[in-house]
């Protein structure tokens, strides 16, 4: 997967230190354990597609965390997927391209613009 971010591009194997760092410092954050290939199929399946790659290494890495206290969220993969039609049955105007993943451990919340067309392993911008 590429990402452009700031005029370069960003590859999935840029995101190998970020996991390793993660894993180097677990008294800074609360992990849930890898998610299998099962359960990455169940939630590209109710999802209705395949996850971005990048964020299905996150998953294989761990289903979901809690990050410097909180600060840093990322949803279980089946609540990930489902995170988004929640978020506009409580009537925040989330697009239908928008993947929702995670947030602050507080109202703010984070996600991937990823549309219909868009392929997993390509820029989603």
């Amino acid at each position: 997967m590429r990402l452009v971010r700031r005029g370069r591009q960003t590859t999935v194997d840029e995101l190998a230190p970020v996991l390793e760092a993660w894993r180097l410092s677990p008294m800074q954050h609360k992990f849930l354990g890898p998610l299998d290939e099962d359960g990455l199929l169940a939630a590209e399946a109710r999802l209705g597609r395949p996850l971005p790659t990048m964020l299905r290494r996150v998953y294989e890495f761990s289903n979901g965390l809690e990050a410097f206290g909180g600060c840093l969220t990322i949803e279980p993969a089946l609540v990930a997927s489902d995170l988004a039609d929640e978020l506009r049955d409580s009537e925040w105007p989330i697009p239908p391209e928008l993947l929702m993943f995670g947030g602050d451990g507080s109202d703010n919340h984070w996600g991937i613009w990823y549309p219909a067309s868009a392929s997993p392993d390509g820029s989603t911008l």
